[in-house]
């Protein structure tokens, strides 16, 4: 492919998308451990063409629900065994990627969010979610009851990483 230079210095090669691999899972996943534990089937490999490229990941979880109320679910994105973006520290304050505070059992909310990573490598790297609860059960693509009815679907989650040439 050949670039297009541009009066300014840049070429066409900044910002082009050079491959995207996709994970679904349709499962689903529950977890009470305080520690953070691994959403089995939320994980996506990649292998970078090039050393300097930059991945996008993107997340969607379709539903989170607890069993019991008012608990926080706490996730944290990896690459291997690097826990990425994370809130800054700051007091006995916990911090995580994301977190949702479903309120009652049956509730239902999704989780999406979107991160560019620059792991500076052309081996295979792991991108994966993990989560840990308050307190309660939570669940992952099924609310906090699951309950076999038609209002109380179950959903997918994906992770998309797109390789971004720098």
């Amino acid at each position: 492919i050949m670039a297009i230079e541009y009066g300014d210095g840049t070429d066409s090669n900044t910002g082009r998308i050079i491959q995207v691999v996709q994970t679904t899972f349709q499962g689903t996943h529950s977890s009470n451990s305080s520690s953070d534990v691994t959403i089995t089937g939320m994980n996506t490999s990649i292998t970078p063409k090039e050393t300097a490229s930059r991945i996008q990941i993107a997340v969607q979880i379709g539903t989170c629900g607890i069993g019991g109320s008012n608990n926080y679910m706490y996730f944290s994105l990896y690459r291997g065994s690097v826990n990425l973006p994370r809130g800054n520290t700051d007091g006995n304050r916990k911090v995580c990627t994301m977190s949702i505070r479903p309120g009652v059992n049956h509730e239902a909310y999704p989780m999406s969010m979107i991160y560019i990573d620059t792991p500076n490598t052309t081996s295979a790297v792991t991108y994966h979610l993990k989560y840990q609860m308050e307190g309660s059960t939570g669940y992952i693509n099924a609310n906090g009851l699951d309950y076999n009815q038609t209002n109380y679907p179950r959903t997918i989650s994906t992770m998309i990483l797109t390789e971004i040439a720098a």
